[in-house]
């Protein structure tokens, strides 16, 4: 089911957005993909141990992902009729609290930190990583949006940066 299901999404999700779920559903086969969908051994509790028994998962948002990732195919497969129902319906996690914004206090400990020791031949080794970190503030970026960042994204006239490709690209539909 999951193999047929990353087929279908190749080219419906982005690179990134693949690979992460690819991940995670490899890891779930592997801890029970020798279960068949059709009989009784496929319980909403696999899911639930498997995501609680992983130490990584410690947030209630990320363990909420994992299980919407696991989903997924399941969901996929009953609205192409392959299967009667998602086997793991209902397992469900809070969403968790959203991340708090980085004080001023613990950004400018941040740079500090980055800037590290001087050198001989610079002055401060960490001042480029400094500039992204000040970028990623200023901006909202995220990080990968920011280190795919080219020139032709830059309007210098308009004061702006236009990214065609992005995170929800496919679901706005707009840069």
């Amino acid at each position: 089911m999951i193999d047929q299901y990353l087929g279908y999404a190749a080219s419906r999700y982005a690179e990134r957005t693949l690979y992460e779920r690819r991940l995670t559903l490899q890891a779930f086969a592997e801890a029970h993909g020798f279960r068949t969908v059709d009989d009784r051994r496929c319980l909403p509790l696999h899911l639930t141990n498997f995501i609680d028994g992983n130490p990584r998962w410690k947030s209630d948002w990320t363990k909420a992902q994992v299980a919407a990732v696991v989903q997924r195919p399941f969901n996929w497969a009953v609205r192409q009729r392959i299967i009667a129902a998602n086997p793991y319906r209902g397992v469900s996690y809070r969403e968790g609290e959203p991340r708090r914004p980085m004080t001023d206090e613990e950004f400018s400990r941040l740079v500090a930190a980055a800037h590290g020791r001087p050198t001989k031949k610079r002055p401060t080794p960490g001042e480029r990583f400094v500039e992204f970190l000040r970028f990623l503030r200023a901006t909202g970026a995220r990080t990968a949006e920011a280190g795919r960042l080219q020139w032709s994204d830059v309007d210098l006239e308009g004061r702006a940066i236009v990214l065609k490709e992005h995170k929800t690209a496919s679901m706005q539909r707009k840069p």
